[in-house]
């Protein structure tokens, strides 16, 4: 929501129909020409990543002091014009100690929520955890066989490059330049 062509590029995908979902912190949903644009043309989605149940925790990994009320800011604005939200609660080793309230959080606004303590494959590839994760809320999984991204969703990138993934991002194509009628097909 910060790339200046936002607005444009999420006006342009809902009006050729494209199911949109939004991840963000969303600290900027309170400001009104951020929200009036996402209630006149309402997202599938917009999953929001609270990164702590208090200023202390939330501001401290974004390194930005008063993240967290803007957080929360933008999370009331949104719930108040009935937006689609919900919340995914990235338990850190920084947080993991605040993991019931921001569960309790979720149930206050009476949306539904997803945990995620496992950042694996990391941007790199690889499977070992990565460093913020917190270790009493890992548990062990089968690793990563297979995803539906291609087939039923791709990523869109600040510079608007569109890789399938959000995490692996060889071969993006430039979806300005070349639609999504692109060679994205290639990657299907």
């Amino acid at each position: 929501m910060i790339d200046k062509l936002f607005p444009d590029a999420y006006r342009m995908a809902h009006d050729l129909g494209v199911l949109v979902e939004i991840l963000t912190n969303g600290s900027r949903l309170a400001a009104l020409k951020h929200l009036a644009p996402l209630t006149r043309r309402r997202p599938n989605r917009i999953t929001r990543s609270p990164y702590g149940a208090t200023a202390k925790s939330y501001d401290g990994p974004t390194r930005r002091k008063g993240a967290y009320r803007m957080f929360l800011q933008g999370l009331t604005a949104a719930h108040e014009a009935d937006l689609p939200l919900d919340l995914a609660l990235i338990i850190t080793w920084h947080n993991a100690h605040e993991a019931d309230r921001m569960r309790a959080s979720a149930d206050r606004y009476g949306l539904p929520s997803r945990e995620y303590t496992h950042m694996s494959p990391t941007i790199y590839g690889g499977a070992a955890p990565s460093p913020p994760q917190a270790p009493d809320h890992l548990a062990d999984r089968e690793p990563l066989r297979s995803c539906n991204a291609g087939p039923t969703f791709f990523h869109v990138d600040p510079r608007r490059m569109a890789p399938i993934r959000k995490v692996g991002r060889d071969n993006a194509i430039p979806l300005i330049a070349e639609g999504v009628e692109g060679d994205l097909h290639d990657f299907l």
